[in-house]
C-alpha cells in the first residue's frame, strides 16, 4: 500500500490537521484502521488521536482519495468527533468514569498526606 499526501490544512479554532491523501493498493480497499496505522507512522503521532472520516475510490481503479483528521489532544476529538456505535459510546463513557474516579482517588489520598504532613510540622514546632 502506498500513501501519498495530496493536501495538508491547519485549522487551529478546531484544533486539528486535515490531511487529504491519496492511496494505491494491490487487492482490496483498505480499511480505516489500516489507513490509520499508515498515517500514525508518517505523522508519527498516538493513533487515538486520528480519525479517518471518508475512503473514496474510483470504480475498478486500485487507488483511493482519503480524508484524515489529525486532532492536537483527545479532549477535542472526543469533543467535535460524534461515536454512532451505541456500544461503543458506552464502553468510552464507562472507561471515562472508571479513570475520573481514579484520579479522584488519587487527589484524595493527596490532600489526606498533605494533612498528615502538616500535623508532624506542627507537632515538631
Amino acid at each position: 500500500m502506498n500513501l501519498k499526501i495530496l493536501d495538508q490544512k491547519k485549522y487551529p479554532l478546531l484544533h486539528r490537521e486535515e490531511y487529504k491523501l491519496k492511496i494505491d493498493f494491490s487487492k482490496t480497499t483498505p480499511s480505516g484502521s489500516e489507513i490509520k496505522e499508515k498515517v500514525v507512522g508518517l505523522v508519527k503521532i498516538s493513533e487515538d488521536r486520528v480519525v479517518v472520516k471518508c475512503i473514496n475510490q474510483e470504480f475498478g481503479s486500485n487507488s483511493a482519495k482519503v480524508l484524515v483528521y489529525v486532532y492536537d489532544n483527545l479532549m477535542v476529538k472526543d469533543s467535535i468527533e460524534v461515536i454512532k456505535n451505541k456500544k461503543y459510546k458506552k464502553k468510552l463513557e464507562e472507561e471515562r468514569k472508571k479513570a475520573f474516579e481514579a484520579k479522584k482517588a488519587e487527589k484524595a489520598v493527596l490532600v489526606e498526606e498533605k494533612k498528615v504532613e502538616d500535623g508532624k510540622e506542627e507537632k515538631t514546632e
